[in-house]
């Protein structure tokens, strides 16, 4: 069940990042859409939680799991933001993206995963093909580096994200707790920045946005279930390559034209995908 999780992970993530490019509202404040994009995140979780009824004892690594996953999720879109203030966005993107090889040297060094061969060639296929899929020969006449900083920053902090999902498997905690308090912690960090900026509150709620925001949660919660009945060093190779889906909507719906690269990443991204298929 893994492989389908994954997949299903990647499909959820790919169309809400592809509606960020879409509907996200460029006169707002980024800080406004984060907001509005973790108050959908949090309501959700809570009253997702409620409908299963899903019960869970408060313990201190919950709370300690939740209020961390919550820190590095609106720390890393903070700095993410901000990295692509002044930065390069062809560099950024492939390096962000490909954050969960984090989760993955740990899982493989301290958690005991291990993989074969077939499966060390998708791994390496799906993160060749995650670089290759956001890279552009763009130019940049900006010589700011603190850029630099900042999407160091951003790949250290959804690396923690991810590594954080593993380790409610491995800590045997309800991976749905952690992210209902995670989105708290994001939403209320966001919300502060609004307050702290004299954005009008009521776009937090009334924000286009919203309408696809719904996503990103429910992604994360496959993502869990997915980590949870495989390895994350199989598991996050596959919903690294989300990207794909922002691609192949440019293609259809905006004429966008592939680069070299990017036609070797989607064949890279099938190959790696039905290698890591085989067997599931």
């Amino acid at each position: 069940m893994w492989f389908i999780y994954s997949i299903l992970t990647l499909l959820c993530w790919g169309f809400f990042n592809f509606s960020l490019k879409v509907f996200a509202d460029k006169e707002k404040s980024p800080y406004v859409n984060m907001a509005s994009i973790y108050f959908v995140a949090n309501s959700f979780m809570w009253v997702y939680l409620f409908i299963r009824q899903e019960t869970f004892q408060l313990s201190l690594e919950l709370v300690l799991l939740g209020v961390l996953l919550g820190l590095c999720s609106a720390a890393g879109n903070y700095c993410f933001t901000k990295a692509f203030e002044t930065g390069i966005s062809s560099i950024i993107a492939p390096v962000v993206s490909s954050n969960s090889i984090i989760v993955i040297l740990l899982s493989l060094l301290f958690l005991g995963e291990s993989i074969n061969i077939r499966q060390g060639i998708a791994i390496f296929l799906a993160f060749t093909s995650v670089l290759l899929l956001n890279y552009s020969r763009q130019k940049n006449e900006s010589t700011e580096t603190d850029w630099m900083i900042y999407m160091a920053l951003t790949f250290l902090a959804f690396g923690g994200v991810n590594t954080i999902m593993k380790l409610t498997v491995y800590f045997k905690e309800p991976p749905n707790a952690v992210l209902a308090i995670g989105f708290t912690i994001a939403f209320f960090l966001y919300l502060i920045l609004c307050i702290r900026n004299a954005e009008p509150l009521k776009q937090v709620v009334y924000n286009k946005l919203n309408l696809f925001a719904i996503l990103n949660p429910i992604g994360m919660i496959l993502y869990g279930l997915a980590l949870r009945s495989g390895w994350a060093s199989l598991v996050c190779p596959i919903t690294s390559c989300n990207s794909i889906i922002t691609v192949i909507f440019g293609l259809t719906l905006y004429k966008e034209r592939l680069n070299k690269y990017q036609l070797f990443a989607i064949l890279g991204v099938f190959i790696s995908i039905i290698l890591l298929g085989i067997e599931s």
